[in-house]
């Protein structure tokens, strides 16, 4: 396989990707989404200054968490809802897998 350098400014601590679009998270409660991993798009989200640490895909929806308890989704990787948890510790990653039967 042949790997290609891309020269983007997009930093970020975790990716995932639904198979049509990716997405980064990372500091200061940066997102970014892609349809090739070469065009980002910055998304606005109501997290503030708080980092995302992780993001996922899974059952149609994008998942990241991150510093004091943060948790917000998207079903499309552009428009993010923050979720209301009672937890105010930092989570560092967050994880899919499909559920039991």
């Amino acid at each position: 396989m042949t790997w290609t350098q891309q020269q983007q400014h997009v930093g970020g601590s975790s990716i995932a990707s639904s198979g049509s679009t990716f997405v980064i998270v990372g500091d200061v409660g940066s997102i970014y989404s892609s349809p090739n991993v070469t065009d980002w798009i910055k998304r606005a989200t109501t997290v503030g200054s708080k980092s995302l640490k992780g993001v996922t895909h899974g059952h149609s929806m994008f998942v990241a968490v991150g510093e004091s308890g943060m948790i917000v989704t998207s079903p499309d990787g552009a428009g993010w809802t923050t979720q209301v948890d009672s937890t105010t510790k930092d989570l560092a990653d967050v994880a899919y897998g499909p559920m039991a039967q």
